[in-house]
């Protein structure tokens, strides 16, 4: 039996302006867990999580936002909310997430800018703490660019050869299509004729997509996995048929887009 507490409080005053970027606390909802009967899952509800707006002239034009690091969070007991525990499961904070416009139900109300970002922190506060002391971090967000399609069909002819394309060139971005019969154990495993297998070297976030597409320009994608070593990225797609000679690959780029790191500082922050 497993008994789940959730505290909410609403805040809309605290916020750190940093040079032209904004961050402004909306929520902050703290859960405890009782756990009776102790299981694999058991204090996985145990967390604190904060809705963050991020706003300002600094991020206009945001697409993604990801690669979230909180460097301290600390209430006034003293207690660091960033330790997890060792049975915690792993954050996807390393990947960036397209950015969505937040909601309004005014139609009357101007259009909202920014957008939200939430923040969980592994570790409660201790009872007797009243504030979030501090929290800071950085977050990173993908701004501005051209959107390019990179093409590349059909794919087969490509194999072992570094894509040349001028878009993709000025992302400094180097991406070459695998030779299947070159692949590793894990790779010819996993993905067989369903997949398609590439090494990316450069910086990875100036990649904003990989499609694999039909003759009739169908997208077959159906998932992808993949390991980095040293600024090197080998990346199996996952097809739902098997590759076919007249399938083609496209790559979404943005030459020109910047990687704005936005800082986040709060203080004083009062729990519920």
């Amino acid at each position: 039996m497993k008994l789940v507490v959730l505290l909410t409080v609403w805040l809309s005053a605290t916020f750190v302006s940093a040079a032209d970027t904004s961050v402004k606390l909306l929520s902050l909802i703290e859960s405890r867990e009782l756990s009776l009967e102790k299981t694999p899952f058991s204090g996985w509800q145990n967390e604190v999580t904060l809705t963050l707006h991020i706003d300002g002239p600094g991020i206009a034009g945001a697409r993604k936002f990801g690669r979230l690091v909180i460097a301290k969070a600390v209430d006034d007991a003293g207690t660091d909310l960033t330790r997890r525990p060792e049975n915690a499961p792993p954050r996807g904070a390393d990947e960036f997430q397209d950015i969505r416009t937040p909601q309004t139900f005014d139609d009357t109300a101007p259009k909202p800018t920014g957008f939200d970002l939430e923040v969980k922190l592994p570790t409660l506060s201790a009872r007797k703490a009243t504030k979030l002391a501090r929290l800071s971090g950085t977050v990173r967000v993908l701004v501005g660019g051209e959107k390019r399609i990179v093409t590349v069909r059909p794919i087969p002819p490509q194999y072992g050869k570094s894509i040349e394309d001028p878009s993709l060139e000025a992302t400094g971005v180097t991406f070459t299509i695998s030779d299947p019969a070159k692949r590793g154990p894990g790779e010819r495993l996993m993905g067989g004729s369903n997949s398609v297998s590439a090494v990316i070297k450069g910086p990875m976030d100036e990649i904003a997509g990989v499609r694999i597409v039909d003759a009739g320009g169908e997208d077959c994608s159906s998932g992808s996995f993949w390991s980095d070593d040293k600024g090197v990225r080998t990346i199996t797609y996952l097809l739902n048929k098997p590759l076919a000679n007249d399938m083609g690959l496209e790559i979404e780029v943005w030459p020109g887009q910047k990687t704005v790191t936005v800082p986040i500082e709060l203080e004083d922050v009062t729990l519920p």
